[in-house]
């Protein structure tokens, strides 16, 4: 019997600090509602990019003529994108969207593909006056790290928040995310 306690009591031990040793490792967001870690790069004129990596704040992003951002999450990410338009000046005004896992493939002009062909389309957005633009189930993204939004016409949209619906892991609790199991740590020997 005494053994038995001293077991499960080093049991216990090596999993409440094994945990925490492998933290690091666990990916998944603290929310279902994700934001861009950084602004990776920017094209063209965009006043204030920084303004939608804060996830909700009142300062703008302003895209004036044909302009681009491209935003890193820090890592990979999945889900369903929105923003939020404050106001537009100009007659047809779009936002378009690419998806990219690399920095190396970063463009306004595709995405990394979601079928073999190895490319996908911008998904556009036609914006007809403030308001929250978002993207249907059925264009949901997934393994992406970096997307830039891109504005090719004439006029201005002003964006206030940019957020991703996470949509990995549809089968566990919003407030549980993070307290999967099954990662691993390896010296490489």
């Amino acid at each position: 019997m005494k053994l038995q306690a001293v077991v499960s009591a080093l049991l216990l031990h090596v999993s409440l600090t094994g945990a925490a040793k492998f933290e690091q490792y666990i990916l998944a967001p603290d929310s279902r509602t994700v934001v861009p870690a950084s602004v990776y790069k920017v094209n063209g004129s965009v006043v204030g990019p920084q303004a939608l990596i804060s996830g909700g704040s009142r300062k703008k992003a302003k895209f004036q003529d044909i302009s681009a951002v491209t935003y890193d999450f820090g890592k990979n990410t999945a889900g369903i994108v929105s923003f939020n338009v404050s106001q537009v000046t100009g007659k047809n005004q779009f936002i378009g969207i690419t998806f990219l896992e690399s920095s190396l493939w970063i463009s306004g002009e595709s995405s990394d593909g979601t079928v073999v062909t190895g490319i996908d389309a911008p998904l556009w957005f036609p914006i007809t006056g403030p308001g929250v633009y978002k993207a249907d189930a059925d264009h949901q993204r997934g393994g992406f790290r970096y997307m830039s939004l891109v504005h090719n016409s004439t006029g201005t949209v002003e964006l206030v928040a940019l957020t991703v619906q996470f949509t990995a892991m549809p089968h566990w609790p919003d407030n549980g995310l993070k307290e999967y199991a099954g990662y691993f740590n390896c010296d490489g020997t």
